[in-house]
């Protein structure tokens, strides 16, 4: 191509010299050359024509060939790891595309045991990276809240100026300020969460990755669920940084003082809620780490660079294991806490807030609560709108009673995407295929463990009152339809339908 562009060059600059000869010669009358005119204006315009031909060409390859490497992507360049099983595209900052990279490290029947063993070790490593990027962002966005959460100095000294200057005023003057205050530092913390973003769009296919390569995707399910409780966390705290700036004013000091503490307690438990969360998530990333069979010194590395959140290093699983308990009883006792807020300020609401208050001191679950009582409170606080709590139940269900079913964990995973996504799927709850009988009616309708059932013989059916009544009206033998959503890990919740001839269904259903 430079040498195109050279040609290009020389031809452009000898036609306009010939074209120059020319009309000087014309001009004092000299001839210059045994050609006549006509035949050198012929040689000047061929060259001319040429050069712009050759210009055309130049320009066409430049806008199909390869392109030279732009400041923006030297600082990010792109490095296909591991060409052995295919280029797997990776950013320098950790960004992969993990549907891309499942299709190509699938292990398949004619693969050698090589292949298998660097297919196993591409897919650890993807995995890994990911992991380490979501613990520098929530590293990140702790440090930020931080910053954000600095105790308001220059709001002090300036109560104390409008008390001496304009008493009368203070309140108007000093709700106004708080208020602006709190829409800044909402908007604030908001643009620095974007900045660091949790990438939980990835977490069901880097399961699925984990699948496709023959490995445990426990320890990876287990993270992307705490993930999930972070992002919902950070979205409890943001809501209580607003909360000044959405009140309504009250007349009473009294009361307005008393607001303004239940406040600032609301907003304090929030943050330790989004600190509980966040650590429980990368002891969770930790132990997922330890599965996934990088260097450790690497990881040490990395880890190394984190401010907020320890240790800086590898642990144990039963280290890990030990510590993630820790955490979860202090969310017992902040989540009580925040119950006795309630209750303590029941001369801020209105009357019905003592009744609230019992409903909310009920709603927390404890250690001794049976399996069906944990999923009941779980459900209400959906029903209450109260999103991050309710997936925070379904996943102490899965924590309390794992020992005793093994299919509590996946029942905890696909209740908590279920809660999340409700809403856009438009029903109002289901009936989750918890086991199913080989065989049975459901398993030859192609119905599978994890799935939920949301209508039956045209019935909805959000719960297991309504489940019972669809079956109870419906009469023996009787073909009917059957309408389930199965939690697919690249395009979530699909709807399915089935035919069924109704009787013994073959298998145990439970509310979610």
């Amino acid at each position: 191509m430079e040498t195109l562009s050279l040609v290009l060059k020389i031809l452009s600059a000898l036609s306009l010299l010939i074209g120059l000869a020319q009309l000087l010669a014309g001009f004092l009358g000299v001839r210059l050359f045994a050609i006549p005119p006509n035949l050198l204006m012929r040689i000047g315009a061929g060259l001319l024509a040429l050069a712009v031909m050759l210009g055309v060409a130049d320009y066409w390859t430049g806008r199909t060939g390869p392109k030279k490497p732009t400041g923006e992507d030297r600082d990010s360049p792109i490095v296909p790891i591991n060409n052995n099983v295919g280029p797997v595209v990776v950013g320098a900052k950790g960004d992969v595309n993990i549907n891309q990279a499942i299709d190509k490290l699938e292990i398949r029947p004619g693969d050698s045991p090589a292949e298998q063993a660097r297919k196993r070790a591409q897919a650890r490593r993807i995995v890994a990276e990911e992991i380490l990027v979501n613990l520098r962002h929530m590293d990140a966005r702790l440090t930020l809240l931080d910053s954000i959460m600095e105790p308001d100095t220059v709001g002090t000294q300036l109560d104390d100026i409008r008390r001496k200057l304009a008493p009368g005023l203070q309140h108007n003057m000093s709700e106004g300020y708080d208020k602006l205050i709190a829409e800044q530092k909402t908007a604030s913390l908001q643009q620095a969460f974007n900045s660091e973003p949790l990438r939980t769009e990835q977490g069901e296919a880097m399961v699925r990755l984990m699948q496709e390569t023959e490995a445990d995707p426990a320890p990876v399910r287990r993270f992307n669920d705490a993930l999930d409780q972070v992002r919902y966390a950070s979205e409890v705290v943001i809501d209580a940084l607003r909360a000044p700036s959405v009140t309504p004013s009250v007349s009473s000091e009294a009361l307005r003082q008393k607001t303004k503490e239940l406040q600032a307690e609301q907003l304090s438990l929030a943050v330790q809620g989004l600190n509980n969360q966040s650590r429980i998530a990368y002891l969770y990333g930790l132990m997922a780490l330890n599965t996934l069979e990088q260097d450790p010194s690497a990881i040490a590395s990395d880890l190394a660079a984190l401010s907020r959140l320890e240790p800086h290093h590898l642990i144990s699983q039963s280290e890990a294991a030990a510590s993630v308990a820790k955490l979860l009883t202090q969310e017992e006792t902040r989540v009580e806490r925040k119950a006795a807020l309630t209750a303590r300020d029941k001369d801020i609401l209105s009357g019905a807030l003592g009744a609230y208050a019992e409903i909310d001191k009920q709603l927390i679950i404890k250690p001794g609560d049976p399996w069906n009582m944990v999923i009941a409170k779980a459900i209400t606080l959906r029903q209450f709108d109260r999103i991050g709590e309710a997936v925070a139940a379904f996943a102490r269900y899965g924590e309390m009673f794992k020992a005793q079913d093994p299919g509590a964990e996946h029942y905890a995973h696909i209740a908590q995407k279920f809660t999340v996504a409700m809403k856009s799927l438009g029903v109002k709850g289901g009936v989750y295929v918890h086991a199913i009988k080989e065989g049975g009616p459901l398993a030859q309708a192609g119905l599978a463990v994890g799935d939920i059932v949301i209508e039956y013989a045209d019935k909805a059916t959000p719960d297991m009152v309504e489940m019972t009544q669809a079956l109870a009206d419906t009469s023996f033998g009787h073909e009917v339809n059957i309408v389930y959503l199965r939690l697919d890990p690249r395009a979530g919740f699909v709807r399915r339908e089935a035919e069924i001839k109704h009787g013994d269904l073959a298998a145990e259903l439970m509310p979610i």
